[in-house]
């Protein structure tokens, strides 16, 4: 009992990986300087499980070659919340552009159109629980936490694990381009998820026993 005691108090002393983890893969990034260090640029959105995509051009292009960037989350579990974050976002007019979110046969999106000419120039998270939508009045366009178009709620209850894409369309040909430097994606379960390195120590420690 002593050796299975020691093993259980190690694995929780010991065993608990850190919550923010990374996985990269993208498309279409120019290679400009933005996230290109390990954790890319600074995100608004820390704690619970983060993952962090590359970010790149956003090119004139009317639908034709959005931006697309995928994490690759290899944590799996059931999901309660999702926001977003879209780190260092410059566009010189919102209505150009469209930006949606899939995660398996579910797409969401965060904006559509929205905001007229104004610039998009900062970090822009999307959170259900924030007050309003991407606009031209009311200062709503400027860097802050925004209502997405749709509803991210609509991930609740899937399983984590697996890919998350970002498309960031141009959907209008007028020589204004712009540039994400990485984005954020932030995942909350619906209870606490054990660490693998948690569960391998006990288990290891139950072996001990006898």
């Amino acid at each position: 009992m002593k050796k299975l005691a020691l093993a259980i108090v190690a694995a929780a002393s010991f065993g608990s990986a850190p919550a923010h983890a990374t996985f990269w893969m993208h498309h279409g990034y120019d290679g400009r300087g933005c996230g290109q260090g390990e954790q890319g640029c600074d995100s608004p959105l820390q704690g619970g499980y983060t993952y962090d995509g590359k970010g790149g051009t956003i090119a004139d292009l009317p639908w034709l070659n959005p931006l697309t960037s995928s994490i690759n989350v290899a944590d799996s579990f059931s999901i309660a919340d999702v926001n977003v974050s879209l780190n260092e976002l410059e566009h010189s007019n919102w209505k150009d552009m469209a930006i949606s979110l899939t995660h398996g046969a579910t797409t969401v999106w965060l904006t559509y159109k929205q905001g007229d000419s104004k610039d998009a120039d900062g970090n822009y998270i999307f959170d259900d629980d924030a007050a309003n939508l991407i606009s031209s009045t009311g200062g709503n366009w400027k860097e802050g936490t925004y209502n997405p178009y749709g509803t991210l709620a609509d991930f609740n209850g899937l399983d984590s694990a697996g890919l998350w894409t970002l498309k960031v369309y141009d959907t209008k040909f007028n020589f204004q381009t712009g540039e994400l430097c990485d984005w954020t994606l932030q995942l909350t379960p619906t209870s606490e998820v054990p660490e693998p390195a948690t569960w391998a120590m006990m288990i290891a420690g139950f072996g001990m026993v006898g």
